[in-house]
């Protein structure tokens, strides 16, 4: 009987690590911002840190079966890269690349960071205002009218 030299059925199986790093912005060409509005098509419209409203393509590796620890919606904090190369339309957004999404204990270890993040908290804090009025419906009673259907 031959020698088993490629593995068995253990090197299908892959180690699960828990030791997940805070992508951090490496350039100047990388923006923290904070996704305002979800449009179809793999597109949003975020806010960036220097406060510019721009156009995020949502990448492959961010849609599909990735997507399970990658779920943006609006209210999220993301890294994204500028085109710079890409000229810019005076009626059009400029367009930008999701590259991270933050989650909420992402969010913390950036605050002690020394980034200036003042213009996602406040936008942040206008959003979640806005829901809250929105989840607010207020149920009165009126009277109800009666209706003799003799007369009609």
């Amino acid at each position: 009987m031959g020698k088993n030299l490629k593995g068995g059925h253990h090197k299908h199986q892959k180690k699960v690590t828990n030791d997940r790093r805070v992508r951090l912005s490496q350039s100047e060409d990388e923006v923290y911002s904070i996704v305002i509005k979800m449009m179809g098509n793999g597109q949003c419209h975020i806010k960036g840190n220097d406060d510019i409203t721009r156009l995020c393509e949502i990448r492959g590796s961010f849609r599909g079966k990735n997507k399970a620890s990658n779920i943006v919606k609006t209210g999220s904090w993301v890294l994204v890269g500028l085109r710079t190369w890409e000229s810019a339309h005076d009626t059009k957004l400029p367009k930008c690349d999701l590259l991270e999404i933050y989650s909420s204990n992402d969010k913390e270890t950036l605050l002690q960071t020394n980034n200036n993040f003042t213009i996602l908290l406040k936008q942040g804090n206008e959003m979640s205002n806005t829901t809250e009025e929105m989840d607010e419906i207020k149920f009165t009673e009126e009277e109800e009218f009666e209706i003799d259907i003799s007369k009609i």
